[in-house]
């Protein structure tokens, strides 16, 4: 399976993510897709009340470390949140070895999902989302999606919570089939 997060990495610059309100002054966006772009409280609950056959699945984990200096590595989480092996979410997490050190429990996670943890520590503040969209064909992920679409669109979302001093980047991933969920 090809790595979504390296294809939205190279369709996408680092300066081209922007608040909900100037995409869709370029980009019509319906009301379901924008309420779970936006959503703030945990996507695992209302994807498990959306769906009969909800999962959660750890992609992969991994130190991705700097050649030049390991003490500036970054801890990455990939996860998968599917109904029937179907994905409708995306998520990766990138911590910094230091934070890691300070919170051990981020790269102890198992099957738990990174929202359910965080309902649980104080002092947590999430910053504001930006967004990101961009177009995948479906031969890149033909799991995704019946052969007959040709491309397909993926929105992304990106906000960092902090911890204290500590900070953790997310990125969350809505495929399509996302805005057919209305709970």
């Amino acid at each position: 399976m090809p790595n979504i997060f390296q294809i939205l990495e190279t369709r996408t610059a680092n300066n081209n993510w922007a608040s909900i309100e100037d995409i869709s002054e370029k980009k019509q966006i319906s009301q379901t897709l924008r309420s779970w772009l936006t959503e703030t409280a945990l996507l695992t609950d209302r994807l498990k009340n959306n769906v009969d056959d909800y999962r959660f699945e750890v992609l992969q984990e991994y130190f991705n470390d700097d050649e030049e200096d390991a003490d500036n590595g970054v801890f990455v989480r990939e996860v998968a949140m599917l109904s029937t092996n179907k994905p409708y979410i995306y998520g990766q997490t990138k911590t910094a070895r230091k934070t890691i050190a300070e919170h051990p429990w981020i790269n102890q996670l198992g099957k738990n999902t990174l929202g359910e943890a965080l309902k649980n520590i104080n002092e947590v503040l999430r910053s504001e989302f930006t967004y990101r969209c961009f177009s995948i064909s479906s031969n890149e992920l033909a799991h995704l999606e019946s052969k007959k679409i040709t491309e397909m669109v993926v929105w992304a979302r990106r906000s960092c919570f902090t911890l204290g001093d500590s900070e953790l980047l997310t990125t969350e991933l809505f495929l399509p089939g996302i805005e057919c969920l209305n709970n």
